[in-house]
């Protein structure tokens, strides 16, 4: 119970200091260094994301109602996102070499899932932001229409394709951005062949991610 009652601590803590998490992310992930409230940060950047997801949803999805069961459907995937981050990395890289910032952490594990949630966080908040902003440009051009997909939809693009097209480029330009970041603040430390990997399989999560909880359950 005690741990419980700490974790949270933390995590309502986490809200103040969401900057200093993203000043943590490196590329790949593997170089980041993590600490010992990093689950708790992380569980506060999934609550944010999920919040704005909500309001996304609410105001971008054309015929979306968000009622009480989607708000707690999509609250829980974003924040089961985590989890599944961490079983899959894991999965796939569980060399010892990848835990040398981890220092004293009683579980390593736990400290590379961690830093994969939080890079994995930064870029689907980065990709709301972006597609946010798409969304508010398409308001500002068209008259009848606040929705991008929307928009298409006009044009006589089905529902499904245009959300993907609009996911596909928000996916591209938020991921775009986050590594041109990084690349300006000299946080990308592997080779070409590894970068372009992890800048596909970014593309692919956040923006399949995004699509299923925005757009799949609306049709």
């Amino acid at each position: 119970m005690e741990a419980i009652a700490r974790f949270l601590r933390d995590m309502l803590d986490g809200f103040r200091y969401l900057h200093t998490l993203a000043r943590t992310v490196k590329i790949s992930p593997r170089h980041m260094t993590t600490f010992t409230q990093h689950a708790a940060y992380n569980a506060s950047a999934f609550s944010v994301i999920a919040a704005l997801l909500l309001v996304s949803i609410g105001f971008y999805t054309p015929n979306a109602t968000v009622g009480v069961g989607t708000a707690v459907l999509s609250t829980i995937l974003a924040l089961a996102f985590v989890g599944f981050v961490g079983y899959f990395v894991n999965i796939i890289e569980p060399a010892d070499g990848v835990f040398v910032d981890d220092g004293d952490l009683p579980a390593p594990v736990l400290g590379l899932a961690n830093k994969w949630a939080t890079y994995f966080a930064l870029n689907f908040f980065t990709m709301l932001v972006v597609f946010i902003g798409v969304n508010g440009l398409t308001s500002m051009v068209t008259d009848n229409r606040r929705s991008a997909v929307g928009y298409l939809m006009d044009a006589d693009i089905t529902y499904h394709w245009a959300a993907l097209v609009v996911v596909g480029i928000c996916a591209l330009l938020a991921t775009a951005i986050v590594f041109a970041c990084c690349r300006t603040a000299r946080k990308i430390h592997d080779g070409l062949t590894t970068t372009l990997t992890i800048f596909i399989l970014t593309n692919a999560v956040c923006g399949t991610l995004f699509y299923f909880l925005h757009f799949s359950a609306f049709v």
